[in-house]
């Protein structure tokens, strides 16, 4: 009796395990493959962003400001000139900054650097939307007395038609890469099963071609391009 009640339970256990087992299988997570894709979308710019100032040195910090603010002056009465509305036109760095004489009449005995004069730089940051006018704008900055110009930095004004086809682009890329991938392995490419978005879109890159676009100061707008990047799960089979 004992000898078979024994039996009786090793049995259910040999059962119990046999019958388990399938749902261990079953909780196994599925074969996934993950992939990188990227896009890129460029077209032609149709805004130029420049720094344009005046940097001005006097032996004294008013006179250094004096001379600054006419000629600072002039430049901006220049960019209401040239057709620029007062929302593109934003000061962007303003400083005053002493002038030292760092040479000293006995080396041998230290001293601290002597102040000889003052320097006071003034930029502002301007946005031409009108490229055909952007040479005109930098001749007419340079007449004005601006002495410190930056730029221009291309740019679309409205980037988001651009950035999602850039967008579709890198899931299209993606795709690819992941059918190519199944097929190198032997395996067949099942449902996307996550998406996520690896970058907006990279700084605004201008490739210059030769083309001028103004009488006064050549410009090459060139191309700006946008670019995307996804990462895509799939479960493969």
């Amino acid at each position: 009796m004992t000898v078979m009640l024994k039996s009786l339970a090793l049995g259910a256990l040999s059962a119990m395990i046999l019958c388990g087992a399938p749902a261990v299988a079953d909780d196994e997570p599925p074969r996934r493959l993950v992939v990188n894709g990227t896009g890129e979308a460029s077209a032609r710019p149709d805004l130029a962003v420049i720094w344009a100032g005046v940097v001005v040195q006097a032996e004294t910090a008013r006179a250094a400001l004096a001379d600054n603010t006419r000629a600072m002056s002039a430049v901006l009465e220049q960019l209401r000139a040239s057709g620029l509305p007062a929302e593109d036109v934003q000061t962007a760095q303003f400083s005053v900054t002493p002038l030292f004489d760092s040479r000293r009449p006995d080396p041998e005995t230290p001293a601290p650097p002597r102040i000889v004069g003052y320097q006071v730089s003034n930029q502002v940051t301007a946005r031409v939307r009108d490229l055909d006018r952007l040479g005109a704008v930098l001749d007419a900055l340079v007449s004005a007395g601006a002495n410190n110009i930056n730029g221009p930095s291309f740019e679309i004004a409205d980037p988001e038609q651009l950035l999602g086809q850039a967008r579709d682009a890198a899931v299209a890329d993606a795709i690819a890469r992941a059918e190519r991938y199944a097929a190198a392995a032997g395996v067949e490419l099942g449902e996307v099963i996550s998406i996520e978005e690896g970058g907006s879109y990279a700084p605004p890159r201008p490739m210059m071609r030769a083309e001028a676009m103004a009488a006064d100061v050549p410009i090459a707008p060139g191309q700006t391009e946008l670019s995307a990047s996804v990462t895509m799960t799939f479960a493969i089979e």
